[in-house]
């Protein structure tokens, strides 16, 4: 897996490519931050479709001259299914070391169910792990796997000579690590094993009942439920551990107490759980951190990114911020009274010159689509012009001299909210194609792949004939 993040100071953009990404997944998910603590969804990032386990994305909102940390997470959006549970191990009072299911696959959630026959006993939490779920004598811990992972050694305190311990691990893919929710019952000495009901918030998941009884046994079954894991041990005094699983659950489904059945050995008590596992908000992560040394004042369309340019920037006047509320005068009053609001955004008019007329038609041209618009001064302590987005009123275009072919264009600015996140950046339409290559047979020529053809960045053309 890997995230790469590259400044392209010509185009005005990071982009980010993201490549071998786990084959579970299917879409990636793209943030940037400046302190690796609150993180911000790239403009078009929130679900971007892998293809051979690779896909790109640029960023034209990045913040200029500052280093900035990008973060891939890649998505599975399928259920949660096992994927397979280790060897059970058990001893007599003492530490077990049970395997690390054999189809376990980077991502993979995994589950360490742990009991003691003591009631007064209770699996410590291993290196690495966290704890979960907490019955004292009946414990969950969870972990992602990765690469280098490897199966603990689950140690005990509390218990007593007699006292069988058992350990199991499974591996649920694109499980989370965190239970929406889970629920316990203690139970007095009986043969089989009552489990508890539950609710299921999220379509999608998987649910576990783990359950461990103070007695050996040759069997147990659960009408519909399959079977993760058993472990029967007499090693000791006698106990049982299991794992059962169901899932293909739609969201708020509520499921009832039920009765696990218990083949052999002897009444005894219990206590077991039921814990609700749902979809992991991602398979893996990468991060990548690129500084955008960017040169020069770019004026951008977020929406259609080849009527973005860098404009030469002469003056900028008088910034201010129109009040929208008011004083009233108040009969028989000296003072009035005032009617307050929040002020509006920032308002100036910017000048902007071209060098020739060539120049000038094109910026009249990228300026006609009349989008709000993201002013993007370099990142230098001496800059008087302000980052922001901007609606941009009446352009006024001017000359100094007669014969000169150098415009002035005075470019009013009023700062507004950025557009909605459903607004993405397309660097080229279907007429650019058609602008650019005459014949089918010139466009393979020229653009021989398919993403060569959406790389590519078109030309204003008339808004309105």
């Amino acid at each position: 897996m890997s995230l790469t993040a590259t400044f392209d100071d010509a185009a005005g953009r990071v982009r980010l490519v993201a490549a071998a990404a786990p084959g579970t997944a299917d879409t990636a998910l793209f943030e940037r931050s400046l302190d690796g603590t609150v993180w911000t969804t790239v403009r078009g990032g929130e679900a971007v479709p892998l293809l051979a386990g690779g896909c790109r994305l640029d960023d034209y909102e990045y913040p200029a001259g500052v280093p900035t940390m990008y973060r891939v997470s890649y998505v599975d959006s399928a259920d949660v299914v096992w994927a397979g549970t280790g060897t059970v191990a058990s001893a007599n009072n003492a530490a077990v070391t049970p395997t690390l299911p054999g189809g376990v696959a980077e991502g993979d959630a995994l589950y360490l169910v742990a009991g003691i026959r003591g009631t007064a006993g209770s699996a410590n939490t291993p290196a690495g792990w966290t704890l979960i779920y907490d019955s004292t004598s009946l414990r969950v811990f969870t972990r992602r796997y990765t690469a280098g992972v490897t199966a603990p050694t689950v140690t005990f305190s509390g218990g007593v000579a007699g006292d069988d311990t058992l350990a199991a691990i499974a591996a649920l893919r694109n499980g989370s690590t965190t239970p929406s929710t889970s629920a316990t019952v203690v139970n007095a000495s009986q043969q089989n094993v009552p489990v508890p009901g539950f609710v299921v918030p999220d379509a999608g998941s998987l649910a576990l009942r783990p359950f461990k009884k103070q007695a050996a046994s040759t069997a147990v079954a659960l009408s519909g439920w399959g079977q993760l894991a058993y472990g029967s041990s007499s090693a000791g005094s006698g106990a049982t551990l299991g794992v059962l699983g169901f899932g293909d659950y739609a969201a708020n489904t509520a499921v009832p107490a039920q009765t696990v059945t218990v083949t052999g050995g002897v009444a005894a008590a219990s206590r077991a759980a039921s814990i609700v596992v749902p979809r992991a908000a991602y398979v893996t992560q990468e991060t990548a951190t690129v500084t955008p040394a960017q040169t020069g004042v770019w004026l951008k369309n977020i929406g259609r990114a080849y009527l973005s340019r860098k404009i030469t920037v002469t003056d900028i006047g008088t910034i201010t911020r129109r009040a929208r509320g008011g004083a009233q005068d108040i009969i028989a009053r000296t003072l009035g009274i005032a009617v307050t609001d929040l002020r509006g955004g920032a308002e100036f008019t910017l000048q902007v010159t071209t060098p020739t007329l060539t120049d000038a038609a094109d910026l009249e041209a990228r300026l006609a689509a009349g989008d709000v618009v993201f002013l993007q001064p370099p990142d230098t302590d001496d800059c008087p012009i302000p980052t922001g987005y901007f609606w941009v009123g009446d352009v006024a275009r001017s000359q100094h001299s007669k014969r000169t072919t150098r415009r002035f264009f005075d470019l009013p600015m009023v700062e507004v909210a950025a557009p909605s996140s459903s607004i993405v950046p397309i660097t080229a339409t279907y007429q650019s194609v058609l602008n650019t290559y005459a014949t089918y047979a010139a466009l393979l020529a020229g653009e021989p792949t398919y993403a060569d053809v959406i790389d590519m960045t078109g030309v204003p053309d008339v808004v309105v004939p």
